[in-house]
């Protein structure tokens, strides 16, 4: 059975409750790595050379050779397509499938799939109609009231975010470094082992991350509180969404401290847990990007640190010549912003912040 799903249901489809419907991109593996629905499998109909023979022969020769050309290269291949296909429908059978606009790649092989005896679902407008929706998200959160927690580098602010999370999954934050696998300096991939995304793949987890908090049993519920950490422009390579940059900067803030010591342990270890001769090397070619905001003799220093080691040094250093000025100037222009502040290097003040945070989101 080959079922099309319009526009108005789409959305059960981009971000289940459940993952027991596998959702296939029929699209080019370079299509599919620029972005993608979260979860979905790239089984591509056709692979990157073979979808630019066709688009070349489309530009000059038009669609029905274009068509025919797609047709033969398919032909050659379907037998391992079909088994891949088949092996992700499993014993239920059953399969989700979009391309880039639910056109022609959906509709043949949502057809093929169905004669062959398998339930087939069409996401109608493909993933353009998902790149939509996904904005759409990030116009409705302008409606959403949002508050930010604020503090010098090192505070702890994501370790907040995550451990209101694990105390309750569904607790509304968005732990927006998590989802840009970066912490938003110069150095702040350090310590992370896995690459950042592309601009349009953050977009979309941040999307399911916003309908997740929006949503309960399927239905829209009562507007929740966000509590979001990050408040810069970029993260890494990645762009927060201007209409939800704009929310961030005119939220109320929550402002986090801690000793200057603690913040230098913290940073130490999450970092750089381990130092070496390319570690050390990868500090120096970034410590380039702060040139104009520290001096020269102390870029020197700072490298100095790097070849012996010193990294406890190094963080110190960046801290007070760069970091803590940065944050305490922003912070000085939202002083009018800030609604409490915790000093967390004590467990007690720690405990109160967590608890007045969760109260805080609570509220209608």
């Amino acid at each position: 059975m080959l079922q099309i799903v319009d526009a108005s249901r789409a959305a059960e489809f981009y971000f289940p409750k459940s993952s027991c419907l596998p959702l296939v991109d029929l699209r080019s593996p370079g299509e599919f790595a620029q972005g993608a629905i979260p979860g979905a499998v790239n089984v591509p109909l056709l692979d990157n050379d073979e979808r630019a023979r066709v688009g070349i022969l489309y530009k000059n020769s038009g669609s029905n050779e274009a068509v025919a050309l797609g047709f033969e290269i398919f032909a050659a291949k379907c037998d391992h397509f079909g088994d891949q296909l088949l092996k992700l429908a499993g014993d239920n059978r059953n399969v989700v499938l979009h391309c880039w606009r639910g056109g022609m790649r959906s509709s043949l092989v949502g057809a093929w799939l169905s004669a062959i005896g398998l339930d087939v679902y069409v996401l109608a407008g493909g993933y353009k109609s998902f790149r939509r929706y996904v904005l759409s998200l990030f116009e409705g959160i302008a409606r959403v009231d949002i508050a930010v927690l604020v503090g010098r580098t090192g505070v702890g602010k994501t370790d907040v975010i995550r451990r209101l999370k694990s105390q309750n999954r569904n607790f509304p934050c968005i732990d927006l470094e998590g989802l840009a696998r970066h912490r938003g300096s110069a150095f702040g991939d350090f310590g992370i082992q896995v690459n950042q995304p592309t601009q349009q793949n953050f977009e979309n987890e941040l999307a399911r991350e916003i309908d997740a908090i929006m949503r309960s049993d399927g239905a829209v519920r009562a507007i929740p509180l966000r509590i979001i950490v990050e408040i810069e422009n970029f993260i890494g390579a990645v762009m927060l969404p201007q209409v939800l940059r704009k929310k961030i900067m005119e939220a109320p803030k929550i402002l986090l401290e801690r000793d200057f010591a603690d913040r230098v342990e913290r940073l130490t270890t999450e970092y750089v847990p381990i130092w070496n001769k390319f570690v050390a090397e990868k500090f120096c070619d970034r410590l380039k990007m702060l040139q104009g905001h520290i001096s020269g003799v102390q870029m020197r220093q700072l490298e100095d640190d790097a070849r012996c080691g010193n990294v406890k040094s190094i963080v110190e250093k960046l801290l007070l010549l760069r970091y803590d000025k940065l944050y305490d100037k922003s912070i000085d222009r939202q002083k009018r912003q800030i609604i409490r502040s915790f000093d967390i290097t004590r467990t007690d003040e720690y405990d109160l912040a967590l608890r007045f945070i969760n109260d805080y989101a609570s509220r209608s």
